[in-house]
């Protein structure tokens, strides 16, 4: 009944005097309805308030075909869903393998069901079978086995799989056990933080003076100390740098041992100092009288000393007792006064946990002078939602502190080559015979005559002589080019006082070998053509040796030029470790070079020969020289990476000879392997284009030696002694 059940309908009457007239005028038709509507339940069946649901309500699984047939009138379906639809009489084939399948090969079995020795029965070739093809039998499913729906399906994995039962199966994973432990809060009271913590008075939007006051006073402490820490830091920054410019300007003015030693002589100064210690000599029995009380008194100051360092820390730990129980009781003061419980957020551990970064600081909020208002309106958000809460996250001890990633790593890649490539073997006997066969057929192919030659474009051919009236020009004399000596006179010659011309040989064979006896070779060693002179430039080449080769080098190649850039030395040198890393894409270096290469001792040898008494020019020339494990004077060293104007290119620092020759030379060079003879020209070409520098720089550091001869001092002492005899006479 949607209606509101109200009192019963009445009616109309003048008065109503007693109960009598009450009842004989109420109006009872709605009771009445209600019993008859009882009634009629109860003859068809019952009470519908009463029946359970399932017999009052139907479930409707078919649908209605009115709306059906409504539906497909106004949607016609696809050909392709009329095709798939399609239902044939005949059922598909059923691919599933069955234990019990009556279709047979057409093999009779026996009629006797006796096992024979030969004989297999059908239901064992099938659960045969099935193993061989797929590597697992039959499984039944048990017939106890329930189906959970809501439960996780397990999935199968090549584990279950009875061939990868050697694997190790994998562990379950489980929750860790600080899971369910409380976050640790990282306020310095150690008590929690909330969520959203109450703020302080001061940062109201309209604050009364003496909240706000105090709040702008500690803002502004700490705005200062944050500025003085700051500019201390920017001190000792700068600091730092000025140290380390001061050490990048030292040249070295102190001269060790070995450098300093040049011309076959040490000075005073380099001599060692157990040279200058003077003999020891028999102590009298005062002076070891003497030395034993000394040392019995400075035995004895060692000892008050410790005692007294004793005393001190004994005082000292228990200081810091003291000092730990007030401190706790001081905790326990503020707690027991502080009436909430939550933590204090802008105060925190000295330490982070689980990290090394601290939590982000709090944002100032405080609000200016000048920027507060009189009006709800003018008002203007402050702080980010985010931030606040991410801060609060981090303080509750909940998430790990993190520095905002701006640009992921890239990961680094390392450019190897196989091993293989790195292995070489020494030359067999299969290897010296073909050497032999080649050797004599190249001293064959020199030996063939001018007739059986052949060139590129075809058979050489005689030179044509012009004719004069049908005559051959005669051929001229070859004009000698020998010059006379200074001792020789005139009529040495001939008769007219002119040498006899010498006929010069035309042969092409003979000069193709001049001038590929004058043509320098990789790893010929000491060039017997070239002329050494004052000035040579020296280059290295190094490969990695050892477990960290990137750190530790050895040498590989030695290169050595003259003045003139002609190649004076190049050699392969044979590393005595073990080369891990042969840098090929830098030094241009392989194992099939160390065939031929030199032995290390042989290489320093030659190299000391070469040096002696000359002038070195190198880029970064010491480390060279710490390869070849050799020194050279610094008076007699050109390095072009210490050139002052060179290195105000490189911004104070060490300038790169790609750059150097770039720069000044307009040459390209180390673009992809390096060559040491490369290097070592291009080095000589800098020095000779700043030669006048190089030198006027070099005298600032190393003047020049004054060397008095023997007959100037005799001189000088006899002039001494007279004026020392005038003296006494008078």
């Amino acid at each position: 009944m949607s209606e509101a059940i109200s009192a019963p309908k009445q009616y109309k009457q003048p008065s109503r005097k007693g109960k009598k007239a009450w009842r004989k005028n109420v109006d009872i038709d709605e009771v009445q309805e209600g019993l008859r509507v009882l009634k009629e339940e109860e003859i068809k069946g019952g009470l519908l308030s009463e029946k359970p649901s399932d017999e009052l309500f139907v479930i409707d699984t078919k649908g209605s075909s009115e709306i059906r047939d409504a539906y497909r009138k106004k949607h016609k379906p696809l050909k392709s869903e009329e095709i798939l639809a399609q239902r044939s009489a005949i059922p598909g084939l059923d691919t599933r393998k069955r234990t019990n399948s009556k279709v047979t090969d057409g093999v009779i079995e026996p009629k006797n069901k006796r096992q024979k020795s030969d004989w297999v029965t059908r239901k064992d070739w099938l659960r045969l079978k099935q193993v061989a093809k797929e590597g697992n039998p039959v499984n039944k499913p048990a017939e106890n086995d329930l189906y959970d729906p809501w439960g996780d399906a397990e999935e199968p994995t090549p584990l279950d799989d009875p061939q990868f039962d050697f694997l190790e199966k994998p562990k379950p994973k489980v929750e860790p056990v600080t899971l369910k432990q409380a976050p640790i809060s990282l306020a310095a009271n150690g008590k929690p933080v909330p969520a959203v913590r109450k703020p302080t008075a001061g940062i109201s939007y309209n604050p009364t003076f003496e909240d706000w006051d105090r709040l702008l006073q500690e803002q502004g402490e700490k705005a200062v100390e944050a500025e003085k820490k700051r500019l201390e830091e920017e001190r000792k920054e700068e600091e730092r740098q000025r140290l380390i410019a001061e050490a990048q300007d030292d040249d070295g003015m102190v001269k060790s041992d070995d450098e300093s030693a040049w011309d076959g002589f040490e000075s005073e100064y380099e001599k060692p100092d157990w040279l200058n210690k003077k003999r020891p000599e028999r102590k009298t029995k005062a002076q070891r009288n003497k030395i034993k009380r000394r040392k019995e008194a400075e035995r004895q100051a060692k000892w008050e000393e410790q005692m007294k360092r004793k005393e001190e820390q004994a005082a000292y730990a228990k200081e810091a007792a003291e000092r730990v129980e007030a401190q706790a009781l001081a905790r326990a003061d503020d707690s027991e006064d502080s009436s909430s419980e939550e933590g204090d957020d802008t105060v925190l551990r000295r330490k982070p946990l689980g990290g090394k970064l601290y939590a982000p600081e709090k944002p100032l909020e405080v609000v200016l002078p000048d920027e507060l208002q009189d009006s709800l309106r003018l008002l203007k958000p402050e702080g980010n939602l985010l931030d606040d809460r991410f801060r609060t996250l981090v303080v509750q001890g909940k998430l790990e502190s993190r520095k905002p990633v701006t640009q992921a790593k890239k990961p680094k890649r390392k450019v190897t080559e196989k091993w293989s490539h790195k292995d070489f073997k020494i030359p067999g006997l299969n290897w010296k015979k073909l050497q032999g066969t080649l050797k004599k057929e190249s001293v064959s192919a020199t030996k063939r005559k001018p007739s059986d030659r052949e060139t590129e474009n075809g058979v050489v051919k005689k030179r044509r002589r012009e004719t004069v009236d049908g005559q051959q020009k005669p051929e001229r004399k070859p004009v000698s080019t020998k010059r006379k000596k200074m001792s020789t006179n005139g009529t040495d010659g001939g008769e007219n006082g002119t040498e006899e011309p010498t006929k010069k040989s035309t042969s092409r064979r003979n000069s193709t070998a001049a001038v590929a006896e004058s043509k320098p070779k990789i790893n010929e060693g000491r060039s017997p053509t070239a002329e050494l002179g004052k000035y040579v430039a020296m280059d290295c080449e190094m490969v990695g040796v050892g477990p960290n080769p990137d750190h530790d080098s050895a040498l590989a190649r030695v290169s050595i030029v003259n003045f003139n850039g002609e190649q004076i030395y190049d050699s392969y040198v044979r590393p005595k470790e073990m080369v891990t890393d042969w840098r090929t894409h830098v030094s241009g270096i392989l194992p099939k070079h160390m065939v031929e290469a030199r032995t290390f001792e042989q290489v320093q040898k030659d190299v000391i020969n070469i040096l002696d008494g000359r002038i070195l020019v190198g880029h970064a020339v010491s480390n060279d020289l710490d390869a070849l494990l050799l020194s050279h004077p610094k008076r007699d060293i050109r390095d072009t990476s210490k050139h002052p104007p060179y290195r105000k290119i490189a911004g104070g620092g060490s300038p790169r000879l790609k750059m150097l020759a770039s720069e000044f030379l307009g040459l390209e060079i180390q673009d992809g392997a390096h060559s040491s003879v490369e290097d070592a020209r291009a080095t000589m070409l800098l020095y000779r284009r700043d030669k006048d520098t190089f030198e006027r720089e070099h005298l600032k550091k190393w003047p020049v030696r004054v060397v008095v001869e023997k007959k100037d001092q005799d001189d000088d002492q006899k002039k001494k002694k007279k004026k020392k005899k005038k003296t006494r006479k008078r």
